[in-house]
Protein backbone atom coordinates (compact mmCIF):
# COMPACT_ATOMS: atom_id res chain seq x y z
CA UNK A 1 0.00 0.00 0.00
CA UNK A 2 1.75 3.17 -1.20
CA UNK A 3 0.78 6.76 -1.88
CA UNK A 4 -0.16 6.13 -5.50
CA UNK A 5 -2.40 3.26 -4.48
CA UNK A 6 -4.16 5.42 -1.87
CA UNK A 7 -4.77 8.16 -4.41
CA UNK A 8 -6.17 5.66 -6.93
CA UNK A 9 -8.30 4.17 -4.16
CA UNK A 10 -9.82 7.57 -3.43
CA UNK A 11 -10.69 7.93 -7.10
CA UNK A 12 -12.46 4.56 -6.97
CA UNK A 13 -14.40 5.70 -3.91
CA UNK A 14 -15.59 8.78 -5.75
CA UNK A 15 -16.44 6.78 -8.86
CA UNK A 16 -18.84 4.51 -6.99
CA UNK A 17 -20.08 6.85 -4.25
CA UNK A 18 -20.18 10.18 -6.11
CA UNK A 19 -23.98 10.43 -5.94
CA UNK A 20 -23.76 10.56 -2.15
CA UNK A 21 -20.51 12.55 -1.77
CA UNK A 22 -21.01 16.26 -1.23
CA UNK A 23 -17.35 17.31 -1.18
CA UNK A 24 -13.82 15.89 -1.40
CA UNK A 25 -11.03 17.59 0.53
CA UNK A 26 -8.09 15.14 0.48
CA UNK A 27 -4.65 16.33 -0.54
CA UNK A 28 -1.08 15.01 -0.78
CA UNK A 29 1.12 17.03 1.58
CA UNK A 30 4.86 16.29 1.95
CA UNK A 31 4.40 12.77 0.55
CA UNK A 32 1.61 12.08 3.02
CA UNK A 33 -2.05 11.64 2.16
CA UNK A 34 -3.97 14.11 4.27
CA UNK A 35 -6.55 16.86 3.75
CA UNK A 36 -6.54 20.62 3.24
CA UNK A 37 -5.81 22.56 6.45
CA UNK A 38 -4.86 19.35 8.28
CA UNK A 39 -4.64 19.63 12.08
CA UNK A 40 -3.23 16.97 14.37
CA UNK A 41 -4.91 15.51 17.42
CA UNK A 42 -8.07 13.84 18.67
CA UNK A 43 -10.74 15.90 20.43
CA UNK A 44 -11.73 14.76 23.92
CA UNK A 45 -14.90 16.84 24.18
CA UNK A 46 -18.61 16.25 23.88
CA UNK A 47 -19.16 14.56 20.51
CA UNK A 48 -21.49 17.28 19.24
CA UNK A 49 -18.78 19.90 19.89
CA UNK A 50 -16.09 17.68 18.38
CA UNK A 51 -18.19 17.04 15.27
CA UNK A 52 -19.03 20.70 14.68
CA UNK A 53 -15.44 21.89 15.24
CA UNK A 54 -13.97 19.38 12.81
CA UNK A 55 -16.62 20.00 10.17
CA UNK A 56 -16.39 23.78 10.42
CA UNK A 57 -12.58 23.58 10.09
CA UNK A 58 -12.88 21.29 7.03
CA UNK A 59 -11.07 18.48 8.83
CA UNK A 60 -12.26 15.75 6.50
CA UNK A 61 -11.37 13.87 3.35
CA UNK A 62 -14.93 13.17 2.19
CA UNK A 63 -18.14 14.93 3.22
CA UNK A 64 -21.32 13.00 2.45
CA UNK A 65 -24.80 14.35 1.81
CA UNK A 66 -26.31 13.81 5.25
CA UNK A 67 -23.49 15.89 6.80
CA UNK A 68 -21.34 13.01 8.09
CA UNK A 69 -17.70 12.82 7.03
CA UNK A 70 -14.66 10.57 6.63
CA UNK A 71 -11.04 11.24 7.53
CA UNK A 72 -8.16 9.38 5.87
CA UNK A 73 -4.57 10.08 6.86
CA UNK A 74 -1.49 8.16 5.66
CA UNK A 75 2.07 8.99 6.64
CA UNK A 76 4.95 7.52 4.63
CA UNK A 77 8.73 7.45 5.05
CA UNK A 78 10.88 6.13 2.20
CA UNK A 79 7.64 4.91 0.61
CA UNK A 80 6.92 2.72 3.65
CA UNK A 81 3.68 3.31 5.54
CA UNK A 82 4.36 4.57 9.07
CA UNK A 83 0.95 5.72 10.32
CA UNK A 84 -2.63 5.63 9.15
CA UNK A 85 -6.01 6.80 10.41
CA UNK A 86 -9.36 5.88 8.88
CA UNK A 87 -12.26 7.62 10.66
CA UNK A 88 -15.98 8.06 10.23
CA UNK A 89 -17.91 10.81 12.01
CA UNK A 90 -21.67 10.20 11.85
CA UNK A 91 -24.10 13.09 11.99
CA UNK A 92 -25.39 13.56 15.57
CA UNK A 93 -29.14 12.97 15.55
CA UNK A 94 -31.90 13.67 18.02
CA UNK A 95 -33.63 10.76 19.67
CA UNK A 96 -37.40 10.63 20.16
CA UNK A 97 -38.85 13.63 21.91
CA UNK A 98 -39.66 13.26 25.64
CA UNK A 99 -43.35 13.27 24.78
CA UNK A 100 -42.88 10.00 22.89
CA UNK A 101 -41.51 8.10 25.87
CA UNK A 102 -43.58 5.24 27.21
CA UNK A 103 -44.45 6.56 30.68
CA UNK A 104 -46.12 3.29 31.68
CA UNK A 105 -42.77 1.58 31.20
CA UNK A 106 -41.23 3.97 33.71
CA UNK A 107 -43.59 2.79 36.46
CA UNK A 108 -41.78 -0.57 36.44
CA UNK A 109 -38.44 1.09 37.22
CA UNK A 110 -37.17 1.94 40.66
CA UNK A 111 -37.42 5.52 41.90
CA UNK A 112 -33.75 6.37 41.41
CA UNK A 113 -33.83 5.37 37.74
CA UNK A 114 -37.08 7.29 37.22
CA UNK A 115 -35.45 10.40 38.69
CA UNK A 116 -32.40 10.01 36.43
CA UNK A 117 -34.60 9.74 33.34
CA UNK A 118 -36.59 12.80 34.38
CA UNK A 119 -33.35 14.77 34.83
CA UNK A 120 -32.22 13.83 31.31
CA UNK A 121 -35.60 14.82 29.84
CA UNK A 122 -35.32 18.21 31.52
CA UNK A 123 -31.70 18.80 30.38
CA UNK A 124 -30.48 20.67 27.33
CA UNK A 125 -31.27 19.12 23.98
CA UNK A 126 -27.57 18.41 23.40
CA UNK A 127 -27.96 15.35 25.61
CA UNK A 128 -30.87 13.93 23.64
CA UNK A 129 -28.69 12.57 20.88
CA UNK A 130 -27.87 9.34 19.16
CA UNK A 131 -24.71 8.85 17.06
CA UNK A 132 -22.50 10.16 19.86
CA UNK A 133 -19.09 8.90 18.77
CA UNK A 134 -16.75 8.58 15.84
CA UNK A 135 -15.25 5.24 14.86
CA UNK A 136 -11.71 4.91 13.60
CA UNK A 137 -8.97 2.49 12.63
CA UNK A 138 -5.45 3.45 13.69
CA UNK A 139 -2.18 2.02 12.40
CA UNK A 140 1.26 2.77 13.83
CA UNK A 141 4.23 0.87 12.47
CA UNK A 142 6.44 1.72 15.46
CA UNK A 143 4.11 0.43 18.18
CA UNK A 144 5.43 -2.55 20.16
CA UNK A 145 3.35 -2.51 23.36
CA UNK A 146 0.08 -3.45 21.62
CA UNK A 147 -1.23 -4.30 18.17
CA UNK A 148 -0.12 -2.04 15.35
CA UNK A 149 -3.62 -1.84 13.87
CA UNK A 150 -6.69 -1.32 16.03
CA UNK A 151 -10.26 -0.07 15.87
CA UNK A 152 -11.35 2.49 18.45
CA UNK A 153 -14.58 4.22 19.44
CA UNK A 154 -14.29 7.84 20.47
CA UNK A 155 -16.86 7.42 23.26
CA UNK A 156 -14.97 4.66 25.09
CA UNK A 157 -11.58 5.60 26.48
CA UNK A 158 -8.74 3.08 26.28
CA UNK A 159 -10.75 0.46 24.37
CA UNK A 160 -8.66 -0.87 21.50
CA UNK A 161 -9.99 -3.64 19.28
CA UNK A 162 -7.06 -5.22 17.44
CA UNK A 163 -7.53 -5.90 13.73
CA UNK A 164 -6.00 -8.65 11.62
CA UNK A 165 -5.79 -6.29 8.66
CA UNK A 166 -5.24 -2.68 7.78
CA UNK A 167 -8.03 -2.34 5.27
CA UNK A 168 -8.03 0.00 2.27
CA UNK A 169 -9.98 3.28 2.26
CA UNK A 170 -12.43 1.73 -0.20
CA UNK A 171 -13.14 -1.15 2.18
CA UNK A 172 -13.63 1.28 5.05
CA UNK A 173 -16.22 3.12 2.96
CA UNK A 174 -17.79 -0.24 2.14
CA UNK A 175 -17.91 -1.19 5.83
CA UNK A 176 -19.67 2.06 6.81
CA UNK A 177 -22.10 2.20 3.90
CA UNK A 178 -23.01 -1.48 4.10
CA UNK A 179 -24.51 -0.98 7.56
CA UNK A 180 -25.32 2.73 7.93
CA UNK A 181 -26.39 3.70 4.42
CA UNK A 182 -27.73 0.34 3.29
CA UNK A 183 -30.28 1.70 0.79
CA UNK A 184 -27.62 3.63 -1.12
CA UNK A 185 -25.21 0.72 -0.79
CA UNK A 186 -27.67 -1.66 -2.45
CA UNK A 187 -28.08 0.78 -5.35
CA UNK A 188 -24.37 0.64 -6.28
CA UNK A 189 -23.71 -3.01 -5.45
CA UNK A 190 -23.34 -4.48 -8.94
CA UNK A 191 -20.81 -6.66 -10.77
CA UNK A 192 -18.36 -3.78 -11.23
CA UNK A 193 -18.54 -2.95 -7.54
CA UNK A 194 -18.01 -6.57 -6.52
CA UNK A 195 -14.97 -6.80 -8.80
CA UNK A 196 -13.47 -3.70 -7.20
CA UNK A 197 -14.27 -5.07 -3.76
CA UNK A 198 -12.35 -8.28 -4.44
CA UNK A 199 -9.33 -6.32 -5.68
CA UNK A 200 -9.32 -4.27 -2.49
CA UNK A 201 -9.56 -7.32 -0.26
CA UNK A 202 -6.36 -8.60 -1.85
CA UNK A 203 -4.64 -5.29 -1.04
CA UNK A 204 -5.30 -5.43 2.71
CA UNK A 205 -2.14 -5.41 4.84
CA UNK A 206 -1.90 -8.42 7.14
CA UNK A 207 -0.96 -7.71 10.75
CA UNK A 208 1.25 -9.89 12.90
CA UNK A 209 -0.90 -11.18 15.75
CA UNK A 210 -0.09 -9.59 19.09
CA UNK A 211 0.10 -12.40 21.64
CA UNK A 212 -1.96 -10.67 24.33
CA UNK A 213 -5.00 -10.40 22.02
CA UNK A 214 -4.53 -13.38 19.73
CA UNK A 215 -8.11 -14.60 20.29
CA UNK A 216 -9.74 -11.17 20.12
CA UNK A 217 -8.86 -9.91 16.67
CA UNK A 218 -11.31 -8.05 14.48
CA UNK A 219 -11.53 -9.67 11.07
CA UNK A 220 -13.03 -7.05 8.75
Amino acid sequence: MNLNFIEDNFEDIYKFYKDDILETNYKIIDNNMSWVNYKKGIFKENYLIEFEKLKNDYQYSFLVKDGAFFQFYYEFKNNILQKAKLSFYPLPKKTRSPEDLDLEMMYDLNEDIQNDICKIIDCDEDLKLTNTSHIRIDFDNKVESHSKCEMQLGCIKNLRIPSKFLITPFLFFDFIYRYIYSDFYKSIYDDKYIKNLKINIEKNINMNLFEEYKNLYLNL
